[in-house]
């Protein structure tokens, strides 16, 4: 038995790691899922296998929706229940729903979802395109963003301006409280 395999078994018994976008409507039935021992409700995306979209999500709430979604690590399955919340944008771009407002069901597919993640049965593909947010790194002689010796604009961005002073230095002017 390979590696992989032996680890795939031993993961397959352990409970699901879930990250759940809670939505209108979804409050108090994420919190049921809590209680439910094959399941792992986590604090942030990165830590789970399947990305649980509960209850309606607006117009408003998309776009930050599809960015957690690109943060569960790759392979990674979604699973969508609304509720009964009426559709929403997001019904184009995610899976279909889940037609169950059983609890029972409801993690009953969150396993199946896992179960294809251990398996290596394909991965939900990213919404947005994997470039570096920093579009200055490694311009320059020495990866430091700028031209020259000086650098020119540091890390390809302008300095601040500075502050006029009473005795003719350019200082940063800065405002302080204390206590």
């Amino acid at each position: 038995m390979g590696v992989r395999r032996l680890l795939a078994r031993l993961a397959a018994g352990a409970p699901v790691p879930v990250f759940a976008a809670t939505g209108e409507g979804a409050r108090e039935a994420v919190r049921a899922l809590r209680l439910r021992p094959e399941l792992h409700l986590v604090d942030t995306p990165r830590q789970a296998n399947v990305l649980l979209v509960a209850g309606g999500i607006g117009p408003d709430l998309l776009p930050p929706l599809l960015r957690v979604h690109d943060q569960v690590l790759e392979p990674r399955r979604t699973v969508r229940w609304p509720l009964g919340a009426a559709p929403g944008p997001e019904r184009d771009l995610l899976p279909a729903p889940v037609a169950a407002d059983d609890l029972d069901d409801v993690v009953a597919h969150v396993l199946r979802a896992n179960d294809e993640v251990l398996s290596g049965r394909g991965s939900d593909p990213p919404f947005f395109p994997d470039v570096d947010p920093a579009p200055w790194r490694g311009v320059g002689p020495y990866g430091q963003g700028g031209k020259g010796m000086s650098g020119g604009t540091p890390y390809g961005r302008p300095l601040a301006e500075r502050q006029p002073s009473r005795d003719g230095l350019a200082l940063d002017r800065i405002s302080v409280r204390f206590g």
